[in-house]
């Protein structure tokens, strides 16, 4: 699943390109969800994409979800997905992460911890390593893939959580005042 902002800086025109070079992924019965608001030129070159490619029956664009739907669409994913060109955070992926969705995201993000915690891969964001990236994840054992469920709601509540980490804030705000 990608949830996003549907821009070309997301690099879903390569997620999608990546998509199509995964047999696995085309011969199974994974779909992806695009999960963002596609009524702009960029939406519709991907739409026009996956159309052209003969995928609209494994690549469905959902719109805009908030709150509790997108929180149950995290859940249900098998993992998700974040290939942006560049990103200076992603709260998407903490999003899915308190889930215990894993998640691949892209070097052109600051998310090397998924790779160090065994909560997801972190690859660039050009379409052979994503599909690479794709096919490694939905061929894990069932158990392989139950461990990185658990270290990516791990990785969560260890850095993520406000209570478990307030120290940390107040440590910054200490340090700006001193």
């Amino acid at each position: 699943m990608f949830v996003g902002r549907i821009h070309e800086k997301k690099g879903v025109d390569r997620l999608i390109e990546a998509l199509t070079d995964s047999p696995r992924f085309v011969n199974s019965n994974f779909t992806l969800k695009i999960v963002g608001d596609h009524n702009n030129d960029y939406g519709q070159s991907l739409v026009d994409q996956v159309n052209q490619l003969g995928l609209a029956k494994k690549i469905l664009f959902l719109g805009k979800r908030e709150g509790v739907e997108k929180f149950r669409l995290f859940a249900g994913a098998y993992f998700s997905i974040m290939p942006s060109i560049t990103e200076n955070f992603g709260m998407v992926v903490v999003e899915s992460l308190s889930q215990g969705t894993p998640v691949i995201a892209s070097t052109g993000t600051p998310w090397r911890v998924l790779e160090e915690s065994q909560a997801g891969l972190w690859v660039d964001p050009e379409p052979a390593p994503l599909a690479k990236a794709i096919q490694e994840i939905i061929t894990l054992t069932p158990d392989a893939y139950q461990a990185m469920r658990n270290q990516a709601y791990e990785l969560v509540c260890r850095d993520f959580d406000m209570q478990k980490n307030i120290h940390r804030w107040l440590e910054v705000y200490q340090h700006i005042y001193d």
